[in-house]
């Protein structure tokens, strides 16, 4: 009988020399313009919709948040529709698709990445965000297990519940503590093994195993 073949699996990764945390401290917390940010095409599975309502529901206890949405796609109209019907298209900004070398100044001007998916690959866009020090707010489908832990490198919520994923947003406005928690843990997965110096060691290493 032939030996059964081993797998490995290689994730994708981020360029940590431009995705990287702000150098100077942000003034953060519920008295401030809290940002939110995502970068998402604008198709059902990313659950930009439940985002929305979401950010609806924040709004009234912290008036003072803010909603950017990057990405394009077939359901902006409707977004946009959604916006408008809740009353907070002041406070909600669709800015297109971004260069990829403009999402790391969008991602470090903001404070929280949160994209409630339906389902997800592997998710390229929260290690971007976790490099950047935002926590990551989500839902556990798909690749995001991989690398979001409930409480230490992000929050994760059901999928399809704007009062879960309000409540999750919530309460890392008001916790620093948590925030920081979470944003210091992420840095360190991302660095230890989404970074693409990482990964070009962990190939090297899987090509030496097959060489010997």
């Amino acid at each position: 009988m032939a030996p059964r073949a081993r797998a490995e699996i290689v994730p994708n990764g981020v360029d940590t020399s431009q995705f990287y945390p702000p150098t100077d401290a942000k003034a953060r917390g519920i008295e401030k313009r809290f940002k939110i940010v995502t970068t998402s095409t604008l198709i059902p599975r990313n659950g930009i919709d439940i985002l929305i309502r979401a950010f609806g529901l924040l709004m009234r206890e912290h008036p003072h948040a803010h909603l950017t949405i990057a990405g394009e796609g077939p359901l902006e109209k409707e977004l946009r529709a959604l916006v408008k019907q809740l009353r907070i298209d002041q406070h909600v900004d669709f800015i297109g698709t971004l260069r990829h070398d403009q999402v790391p100044d969008l991602l470090r001007q903001s404070d929280l990445f949160v994209r409630p998916s339906r389902a997800e690959g592997f998710g390229v866009s929260f290690i971007e965000a976790m490099a950047c020090g935002l926590p990551v707010v989500t839902c556990p489908s798909g690749g995001i297990l991989d690398f979001v832990k409930e409480g230490e490198t992000g929050r994760l919520v059901p999928p399809n519940d704007p009062e879960a994923l309000a409540k999750a947003v919530t309460e890392l406005m008001k916790n620093t503590t948590s925030y920081d928690h979470i944003s210091k843990q992420a840095l360190i997965l991302v660095k230890e093994r989404y970074s693409w110096e990482s990964i070009v060691d962990r190939v090297e290493e899987i090509y030496q195993d097959i060489v010997e």
